[in-house]
């Protein structure tokens, strides 16, 4: 090989290395994330939904599901029985229905 070609191979080396560097960079930032969003609710807890609620739509109720990884919560009305997604950023944990 002549010197431009071993050139270019470390620049290839180099660019891998930083590449492999920004995606662990990337997957920490993902981590941390996660883990300061909204982690104290729990299946049974009472909850009041804090975004976009439609006409008729309950405002409170019982989480009946909630998926760690999609970070989506099922809440079941208290009046209805109404099942609302959400993410789970977007419901409030309360001690009581009003």
């Amino acid at each position: 090989m002549n010197n431009r070609d071993k050139d270019i191979n470390q620049r290839i080396d180099l660019l891998q290395q930083e590449l492999e560097e920004l995606r662990l960079a990337v997957t920490n930032r993902r981590r941390g994330r996660r883990e300061r969003e909204n982690d104290d609710v729990k299946v049974g807890d009472k909850v009041a939904i804090t975004n976009n609620i439609r006409r008729d739509q309950e405002r409170e109720g019982t989480i009946t599901k909630y998926n760690k990884e999609t970070r989506r919560v099922t809440v079941t009305g208290k009046r209805t029985g109404q099942k609302i997604i959400r993410d789970v950023k977007n419901v409030r944990k309360i001690q009581e229905f009003s």
